[in-house]
């Protein structure tokens, strides 16, 4: 044990001793006192080897009932700190307290560990109060790590003790911050508190070092762009962050609508973390013209007050009477504006809590509206007593109200229980001597009902005879009702009678019911009931029970009086006599509203009645017709019936207020609607509509949409024509000029129908109907689709066919000119030989010797142009061959041609049985027997195009043959020539003698060549003509060819028509 330990110990042992003396005078109930603490963080962290600085944490003791201010004594006081656990044996506490420095010789002991307690002691001269024993002492602690331990206060010596343990596990450096606000938004200048919190990396608050602080700043821009800052109550020093966390109250902008940006910068140690921001608004103040305060009503505590202003004024107030046995009493506010700023006081009576917290009657109070503009007050008074009130002034009680402002206040009230009549309610008539029944019930203002009370019925009669009242007693049930029965004396003409009742225990008396009057005679029947009325315009009779007037344009008002026929209503006063004034019973038909209210003042029309009403004996009644036509009122009063015949004419000006569209027939492609137009009473008015649709189709008017006006009975039609691919949608909506709305706020009040203005609907329009086919008419339609196709097909290959014979022909047709174009060839090669015989035939004659030669030159000529001749005549006959394969292919182009007229004759034929069969194989077999008429015209120029390519082959033919006569002649010019070459030979011989013959002989051969030169120059132009001729029937060819492709193309694609066609 250290020396330190030991003297503490001898101290205590000492002190405690010093009191065994005074034993005797504490109280024998005297006990030591146990409490409980709370410390805040406590933070333990190194910058290298040295522990950060922080200050000390709070310890605050939270004792039992038990520890009290006489167990103090200032200069005896010690508080002893103990540890139990500890992270090490090096852990050490260090403990402090301004009020504890030193008592005597004692010194203040501040080093507490697991071996060692600490002890503070105060001696009176540092002020230690009562509340120092459990606030004031602060920790330190030198290691991390949980610490565990007891705290003894002993408040004088001998005397009692108060023992705390605590437990706490110390936390690190700030590694992070957070910056929050109570709320985002205040009115103007409201108070907004801003808290910043350290953390360390765990995420537990931890404490700022001695030197760590934050500044606050501000900067607010309102809705106009200007600066208009809030203020903040202070900066955070490092003293603010000895338990982590500060809250500082931000004074918002004194400008509504204006945006705050708040700024927590961390300065010391804390400047590497950054700052933070968070944005505030003012928002703007709410308007009053619509805010109504309302109080929840109960069954048994809370009632409205009769007289509650309804109605916007400067004064207007829901008043309610409250049971002083409901304490809380809950206010309801609407009509705000959403989310806005207003302040309001409620002025109590008792001692009161708003929604939780304590309230200060009449204190200002500042709040925001709900995001719906409501708001709600859940007030609860303390004993509220008889004549209590509540008042809440939605914009505080100094302040004048806004118009339409409505506040609310409720008045606390014994119950006070009552006995009220529900039969009969009114003066009556009866036959004498009848028994008189009265059946009522006895409650409180509260709806509280009253059992077993004692229920007596005094009847006073007249004349006043002997006895002069009658009387009868019962009890009220337990749900409070009762029925008591009293028969006066045969004398008597009327009884007034009281029903009263009593029971004991009742604070307060019971209120008797009023008197009622019953008015007996011999027959029970009054002697006359009349009816008089107000129609003194144009001398309208009073009494004759008839009038009109005109129906109302609803919602406005009725005329402010009734007299003429063109006011919307009427006042009636039913009077009988003997007796007099007897109670009437009112009902009405054909929608006449009835009401025992004048509506002088201009009111509009009353709620639509239920049931007959009943009305004293004399006093009027209004009637106002709300149905065009003939209603009637029935008045029945002392035993009389009497009818009032009212007629309701239409306005000169109505309105249509509501429209309906409703559906018609719905086939065929076309939907029929009708349009109906009428006011809310349900009286027709012809108004203008606009129809307007979407989706599939469109209005009979071709559009979609279209104006129609509905006629004298309020209805018009039109229709919706559509494929029915998709449904169509459709809006009627009654144009403005035509249009007098009634919102529901007036529908509520008046007992009628909102206005609606637009009507809609959908429909999918109905296709026509496919009727169901017979096994015979589908045994039909399939033999004729068959023949159509069998025709189709036939027709394809017809085309087909003809197609691939006219590529035939054109090729043979190529063919034939190739070959003539080699027969024209030829011919040039007879004509060349036909010249050089001439020009062997000139040398012959130029000399004997030349001569000779020339005609054994001109005798192989002659030979060539034999062979030339036999092989010109070789090519006219294979040209004409051509030619004759030309015209057989054309022969068989016409039969192919027949071909398909035989097809067309057979897809006729099925045509006409299909057409017997369905109007739809008969449109296709109509087509195939034009596609085989079209077929057949091609056929017939293909037949037509092969005349003329036989006719041109014939021609070929005849141009070969001149060209094999002008071969032949060519020939026998060479045989004239070779006689010529023999006969040249003969002069040969007397050539030697005769040169100068032989000269002359020359000049005669040379003019002979020249003429056969100019034959053979005709040959030639013969020759060219026949190339011409041949090249002209090769055009000729190609043209009818093309015809006869474009035929194909045409026939082609009719073909592929009706197989589409088929298909579908």
């Amino acid at each position: 044990m250290s020396t330190k330990t030991l003297r503490k110990r001898i101290a205590l042992v000492a002190v405690s001793a010093m009191g065994f003396g005074l034993v005797s005078t504490v109280p024998a109930f005297a006990a030591n006192s146990t409490g409980t603490t709370s410390i805040g963080p406590v933070r333990v962290s190194m910058t290298g080897a040295t522990q950060d600085t922080v200050a000390g944490a709070a310890v605050v003791i939270t004792p039992d009932a038990g520890w009290l201010a006489a167990d103090l004594t200032l200069d005896e006081t010690i508080i002893t700190v103990s540890l139990t656990t500890a992270p090490s044996a090096a852990g050490e506490l260090t403990i402090a307290h301004a009020l504890y420095t030193a008592q005597g010789a004692a010194v203040n002991d501040v080093s507490v560990t697991l071996a060692d307690d600490g002890a503070l002691y105060s001696d009176g001269t540092d002020t230690a109060t009562f509340a120092g024993t459990t606030s004031g002492l602060t920790i330190n602690a030198n290691v991390a790590g949980t610490y565990i331990g007891t705290i003894v206060v002993l408040g004088e010596t001998g005397g009692e003790t108060l023992t705390a343990p605590f437990t706490f596990t110390t936390t690190g450096a700030v590694a992070s911050f957070t910056f929050t606000s109570d709320v985002a938004t205040s009115i103007a200048s409201g108070a907004v508190t801003t808290t910043v919190t350290v953390k360390d990396a765990s995420g537990s608050t931890t404490q700022g070092s001695t030197v760590d602080t934050f500044a606050l700043t501000a900067s607010t821009v309102d809705a106009a762009g200007a600066t208009a800052a809030g203020t903040f109550a202070s900066q955070i020093a490092a003293a603010d962050l000895s338990d982590g966390t500060q809250a500082v109250v931000y004074t918002n902008s004194a400008t509504a609508s204006s945006t705050s940006t708040l700024t927590a910068t961390p300065q010391g140690t804390l400047g590497t973390l950054g700052v933070k921001t968070l944005t505030v608004t003012t928002t703007a103040a709410s308007s009053m013209a619509t805010a109504v305060a309302t109080v929840t009503t109960s069954a048994t505590a809370v009632v409205a007050a009769t007289g509650n202003v309804a109605a916007p004024s400067l004064t207007a107030m829901n008043a309610y009477t409250v049971a002083p046995s409901q304490t809380t009493v809950t206010f309801n506010v609407t009509g705000l504006t959403a989310g806005a700023a207003y302040t309001y006081d409620i002025t109590a009576t008792p001692v009161i809590t708003v929604n939780g917290s304590a309230y200060t009657s009449g204190a200002d109070t500042a709040a925001i509206a709900s995001s719906t503009g409501t708001a709600t007050f859940v007030v609860v008074a303390t004993t509220p007593a008889d004549t209590n009130t509540i008042v809440l002034d939605l914009n505080t009680a100094g302040t004048t109200n806004i118009a339409g402002q409505v506040n609310a206040t409720v008045t606390y009230a014994v119950p006070v229980f009552a006995a009220t009549l529900s039969s009969p309610t009114a003066t009556n008539l009866t036959t004498s001597g009848s028994t008189l029944t009265y059946v009522g019930s006895i409650a409180d203002q509260f709806g509280n009902k009253l059992g077993g009370a004692t229920v007596t019925a005094t009847g006073t009669n007249t004349p006043t005879t002997s006895p002069t009242t009658s009387t009868a007693t019962t009890t009220s049930a337990a749900d409070g009702t009762f029925t008591v029965s009293l028969t006066p004396i045969a004398a008597t003409t009327s009884v007034s009678t009281v029903v009263s009742a009593v029971k004991s225990g009742l604070t307060n008396a019971i209120t008797s019911a009023a008197a009622h009057v019953t008015n007996l005679t011999a027959t029970g029947v009054a002697a006359t009931l009349v009816l008089t009325d107000n129609d003194t315009a144009g001398g309208a009779a009073l009494i004759d029970n008839v009038s009109s007037r005109t129906v109302v344009v609803a919602p406005a008002v009725r005329t402010t009086t009734g007299v003429a026929t063109t006011d919307n209503w009427v006042s009636i006063t039913p009077q009988t006599t003997l007796p007099a004034s007897i109670v009437s019973s009112i009902t009405a038909t054909n929608g006449i509203r009835l009401s025992l209210t004048s509506p002088a003042a201009g009111t509009v029309i009353t709620t639509a009645q239920t049931a007959a009403i009943a009305s004293a004996g004399g006093t009027t009644f209004y009637a106002t017709p709300t149905i065009v036509g003939t209603g009637v009122i029935t008045v029945v009063s002392g035993g009389l019936t009497s009818t009032f015949t009212l007629t309701g004419t239409a306005p000169a000006a109505p309105k249509a207020q509501i429209v309906t569209l409703t559906a018609g027939t719905n086939a065929n492609g076309k939907a029929a609607f009708t349009v109906t137009t009428s006011d809310v009473f349900g009286n027709v008015v012809a108004a203008d509509i606009n129809i307007t649709m979407s989706g599939a189709g469109y209005l009979s008017n071709g559009f979609k949409n279209m104006t129609l006006t509905t006629l004298a009975d309020g209805t018009n039609s039109f229709d919706v024509i559509s494929d029915g691919s998709s449904a169509s949608g459709l809006t009627a909506t009654i144009v403005a000029g035509s249009y007098t709305a009634v919102s529901a706020a007036q529908a509520t009040a008046q007992g009628i129908s909102a206005s609606i203005q637009s009507a809609t609907a959908s429909v999918t329009v109905a296709q026509p109907a496919v009727v169901a086919k017979s096994a015979e008419v589908i045994a039909t339609e399939a033999a004729a689709a068959a023949a159509a196709t069998a025709a189709t097909a036939a027709a394809t290959a017809a085309a087909a066919t003809a197609a691939a014979n006219a590529a035939a022909l054109e090729a043979l047709i190529n063919e034939a000119i190739d070959m003539a174009t080699d027969a024209s060839s030829n011919a040039d090669a007879a004509i060349t030989a036909a010249q050089d015989a001439i020009a062997a035939g000139d040398a012959a004659n130029a000399t004997a010797s030349d001569a000779y030669d020339a005609a054994v030159i001109a005798g192989d000529n002659a030979q060539m142009a034999a062979d030339n001749a036999d092989a010109a005549t070789v090519a006219a006959t294979a040209a004409g061959e051509t030619a004759q394969m030309a015209v057989d292919e054309a022969m068989n182009a016409a039969d192919i041609a027949q071909m398909a007229v035989d097809s067309a004759d057979a897809a006729t034929a099925a045509a006409e049985e299909a057409t017997t069969a369905a109007s739809d194989a008969t449109e296709a077999a109509i087509a195939a027997g034009l596609i085989a008429q079209t077929a057949v015209e091609s056929a017939d120029m293909a037949a037509e195009i092969a005349q003329m390519a036989a006719d041109s082959a014939a021609e070929a033919a005849d141009m070969a043959s001149q060209a094999l006569d002008a071969a032949i002649n060519a020939g026998t010019s060479a045989d004239a020539a070779t006689d010529a070459a023999l006969d040249a030979a003969a002069a040969a011989q007397e050539a030697t003698t005769a040169a100068s013959s032989a000269a002359d002989a020359a000049d005669a051969a040379t003019a002979a060549a020249l003429d056969a030169v100019e034959a053979a120059n005709g040959a030639k132009d013969a020759a060219n003509a026949a190339s011409d001729a041949v090249a002209a029937l090769a055009a000729s060819i190609a043209t009818a060819f093309a015809a006869i492709k474009a035929q194909i193309t045409a026939l082609t694609n009719i073909i592929v028509k009706i197989q589409k066609k088929l298909k579908a």
